[in-house]
């Protein structure tokens, strides 16, 4: 059962404001409302229907930049370090939809990241060797040993424990659940303007009533004010294929989860 979404009719206050009501937001919000915080939700549209709809599924605990990219960044530990903490984000999550018995589909999962572009079996190796220095799991596999265990054709992959995926959307509406039993509020509204200039943040909705939080936490996807700018990324687009649901057994081994070294 989706808790209740009320439109707001009157101005108010609360402790921490959550803007976006999303997988992040949801995230968010039930831990804050577990840790005793008062908290409320708004969101312009359904929960999850938004960059949550939009994702993969995909619960790698490896990141988009390599472990050798990042050491050439930032040093070895604290590269290392960014590491493992992406590995434990994931075995937290599968831990917390365990304690909450959120029904997401959840399914531990092996991941294989293949060779592909300019990363070879030379750059997988020394990414291999990294991983191992820092004590992250994964094994190399060299391109007959991959041809024989998975039946694919590349010069090399690394293939790693400790990933998952879910449904992102029922793991979103369950989280919302789980939160608006510890009290957490979620309305139907769209954030306009913010302002922070005082002690609290004032934010002004479409409708013209405005929210008066302590914090606010900002978990709006794609979607982020125009008051929220970077110069260490830019948003680009992607796209995915999907197929009709394949026989139990896989296409191939475990189900592994699968992604590749390319641009």
């Amino acid at each position: 059962m989706q808790p209740r979404r009320p439109s707001v009719d009157q101005d108010f206050r609360c402790e921490i404001l959550v803007v976006g009501a999303g997988v992040t937001g949801s995230l968010v919000a039930e831990h804050l409302a577990a840790e005793g915080h008062e908290v409320c939700i708004i969101d312009r549209q359904r929960p999850g229907f938004g960059s949550t709809a939009a994702s993969t599924a995909m619960l790698l605990w490896e990141i988009d930049r390599s472990l050798n990219d990042l050491t050439a960044i930032y040093g070895f530990e604290r590269a290392a370090s960014i590491y493992r903490r992406s590995f434990g984000a994931v075995s937290g999550l599968a831990e917390l939809v365990n304690t909450r018995g959120l029904a997401c589909g959840l399914r531990h999962k092996r991941s294989l990241y293949l060779a592909a572009g300019k990363v070879g079996a030379r750059e997988l190796k020394t990414e291999h060797d990294l991983r191992m220095r820092a004590g992250l799991p994964g094994e190399y596999l060299d391109h007959l040993t991959l041809l024989e265990e998975f039946g694919l054709y590349r010069e090399a992959a690394l293939h790693s424990i400790g990933s998952a995926d879910a449904d992102p959307l029922l793991l979103c509406q369950t989280l919302l659940a789980a939160a608006a039993m510890q009290g957490v509020r979620i309305f139907d509204a769209s954030a306009e303007n913010y302002d922070n200039s005082g002690q609290a943040v004032i934010v002004e909705l479409d409708n013209g009533h405005i929210i008066e939080a302590k914090q606010v936490v900002l978990a709006t996807g794609y979607v982020m004010p125009d008051f929220v700018s970077s110069s260490v990324h830019k948003i680009s687009s992607s796209w995915a294929i999907a197929t009709p649901p394949q026989p139990a057994g896989g296409l191939w081994r475990d189900g592994a989860l699968i992604w590749e070294a390319s641009e």
